[in-house]
């Protein structure tokens, strides 16, 4: 058959929903053998439930330690933790359960499909069907599978979490003193670290839920049509990637502790530049260096602006006519936000305050469009 040039997006998605028939096979029937009675469409249907469903009790689990963490039902940040690490404990272990499933059913849809097509003898049919089954792929196993459960559970819920650094402080110092300073600082950094171990958990999954697609995907390119030696493949790749992937991780742990050994480096080179710090205490407006109140003044005011074009945007009849604009605000939306997470990396007390302060009211206004 003829090969078709294929965009990323949707040979991804093929591989996904390739790989999801060839573990259900192996699992459901144990073995080579595929369940007769099932259908690609059924297999993406229990797909898109079991997405739906693992997102479903996540969030749930998430809206409660919100409400307990907004109630203030605490007396310490470590009780306050205690409750945010429940959560992503479940997270993590639901999330990794889930794609273990979506491999299963991943490499079950891929065995059904491939089977489905071989047995089309017009070429051009065949390659229709090929074509079919990189949409249907696409949708079941990236639109509304992995994409889905990672923008609900990363990007929404586990991305509020950080936000929470803010709450448990004002709980704890209302006043917003030294103990509200150095709770945030804490539960910021702590926080974070949560979020960035279970983004990575998402990226280390989905790329093996990618290259099962990639790897069907090219093999029914290049005409090749038997099911058992495509899965071969692809528990070859997988293992491979496996295997590239504990490198990384050894890699990791090693700079980690190189780092570690360096700690008393580390904060002597801090004092000294506390010392620095202390010396220009004149030059500081409110305590803090005047270009970090300026910078964080001018992200407010972006903010201000932002907020104003989405109301407008949301209630217009013709967004059409608003959409070059709209992209100009996304890309400096994403500036911006990147810009403050640069900013709090080295701040002192006064702009550690004035930070959580900045960010309070720029979160309020962002809540009004949400």
């Amino acid at each position: 058959m003829t090969r078709k040039k294929m965009s990323s997006k949707w040979k991804t998605a093929l591989c996904l929903c390739l790989a999801v028939t060839t573990v259900m096979m192996f699992t459901a029937c144990g073995g080579g053998q595929t369940n007769t009675n099932q259908t690609p469409e059924e297999v993406a249907a229990a797909m898109d439930k079991d997405t739906q469903d693992t997102i479903d009790k996540l969030d749930e689990q998430f809206e409660e330690v919100s409400d307990y963490i907004k109630d203030g039902e605490y007396s310490s940040y470590d009780d306050a933790r205690k409750k945010i690490d429940e959560w992503y404990a479940d997270a993590e272990e639901e999330s990794s359960s889930y794609f273990t499933r979506m491999e299963n059913n991943a490499k079950t849809f891929s065995k059904l499909s491939v089977e489905k097509i071989k047995n089309i003898d017009d070429s051009d049919d065949r390659d229709d069907a090929v074509s079919d089954v990189y949409d249907d792929l696409s949708k079941a196993l990236i639109e509304d599978g992995t994409s889905e459960l990672e923008n609900k559970v990363v990007y929404d819920n586990a991305s509020d979490a950080t936000l929470f650094a803010s709450d448990i402080a004002e709980k704890l110092d209302p006043d917003y003193g030294d103990e509200y300073d150095r709770v945030y600082k804490k539960a910021d950094k702590y926080f974070s670290g949560k979020y960035d171990t279970l983004e990575k958990l998402f990226e280390t999954e989905t790329d093996r839920v990618y290259l099962i697609c990639d790897t069907v995907s090219d093999e029914l390119y290049e005409g090749n049509y038997g099911a058992d030696e495509i899965l071969a493949k692809v528990d070859k790749t997988l293992d491979k990637l496996e295997t590239e992937h504990s490198k990384k991780t050894d890699t990791a742990e090693k700079e980690t502790a190189s780092a570690s050994s360096n700690d008393n480096d580390a904060e002597q080179e801090t004092e000294t530049q506390e010392k620095k710090t202390n010396k220009s205490r004149s030059d500081l407006v409110d305590g803090m260096r005047p270009e970090f109140k300026e910078a964080m003044d001018s992200y407010e005011k972006f903010f201000d602006k932002y907020v104003a074009f989405m109301k407008k945007y949301k209630d217009s009849d013709d967004t059409s006519a608003m959409m070059d604009d709209y992209l100009d605000y996304m890309d400096q939306y994403a500036d911006t936000m990147e810009k403050l997470d640069e900013i709090k990396e080295d701040m002192n007390d006064a702009e550690a305050k004035y930070f959580a302060e900045v960010m309070g009211r720029i979160n309020e206004k962002l809540a009004t469009v949400m």
